[in-house]
């Protein structure tokens, strides 16, 4: 019975060592991680549209990109579509959709 009370701290204390050496495995790669920053390039990425061709941000060098995350379930982004809209009906002729 002693040894089994033993054990439970000795893997309490296992469980949290790896715990915190993850976090600090993490924090390493995470501080080595390039960080976008406002008036700097931004880092390339590629993305299917909808019919399923890659597109690569650095294909588009030059040209206004906006480019919105949302769903439907997030209410900060349910409250932007409006503005949204409106910004695409004033310049939908200068837009490029991938629909």
């Amino acid at each position: 019975m002693k040894h089994e009370r033993s054990l439970v701290p000795s893997l309490s204390r296992g469980i949290i060592a790896i715990v915190l050496l993850v976090l600090v495995f993490a924090s390493i790669v995470l501080a080595r991680t390039p960080r976008p920053e406002v008036g700097h390039q931004a880092p390339d990425f590629a993305l299917p549209d909808l019919n399923g061709k890659v597109i690569r941000l650095s294909q588009l060098q030059g040209k206004v990109i906006l480019l919105n995350f949302w769903a439907t379930w997030c209410p900060p982004c349910r409250s932007e579509m409006p503005t949204m809209e409106r910004l695409y009906q004033e310049y939908r002729r200068s837009f490029r959709s991938w629909q």
